[in-house]
């Protein structure tokens, strides 16, 4: 049922004020179509595709997030992985360049080992490149300013819970097992 209309009318009267003719209306809409009661339908489905894809924003602001996240705990596992190997080709340069000294190795010898230790300083630079690159990607899904550390704690690795032997753990899974074994 729709909201109650009044209304009045006046015509002024043509060739005299006697023909003047006066009016008043008075209305009540009802509706045998059913389509007002279908518009709140509709306005709540429309709510509800709203809130669908809030829900679908949200999801993927957190995986983004995560893949930020997993690109900069990669980031710093491959660091770790190429300061060692750094490290490594660093030790090899000294003591080709001492055996160099010694006589006991060529030009060749320490040129090959100067150019493993440019390749792995190449290789450390491009990776702390990708590093940043991956911390920025994590500010920006966490809406963090450019200054603030992206700093995460390296992946979970697996661990014993404490007082738990390998060889307890295994005694424990094979007699949980349903087979029986």
């Amino acid at each position: 049922m729709g909201t109650p209309t009044v209304g009045v009318r006046a015509m002024v009267g043509v060739p005299d004020p006697a023909a003047a003719t006066y009016a008043l209306l008075v209305g009540v809409p009802f509706d045998l179509s059913g389509a007002r009661s279908r518009w709140g339908t509709e306005a709540r489905w429309a709510a509800r595709e709203a809130e669908a894809r809030g829900d679908g924003a949200l999801n993927d602001a957190c995986a983004a997030a995560m893949d930020a996240w997993a690109d900069v705990v990669a980031s710093d596992a491959a660091l770790a992985v190429l300061e060692s190997r750094l490290r490594a080709a660093r030790a090899r340069v000294a003591a080709a360049q001492a055996r160099l000294a010694a006589q006991a190795a060529t030009a060749r010898d320490v040129a090959l080992v100067e150019q493993e230790l440019a390749d792995a300083e190449a290789d450390h630079l491009a990776a702390r490149r990708e590093r940043e690159s991956a911390a920025g990607r994590l500010r920006e899904a966490l809406l963090l300013s450019p200054s603030d550390p992206a700093e995460v704690a390296p992946a979970y690795a697996p661990s014993m819970p404490p007082g738990m032997t390998r060889e307890r753990a295994a005694a424990l899974a094979l007699a949980r097992r349903r087979e029986g074994l």
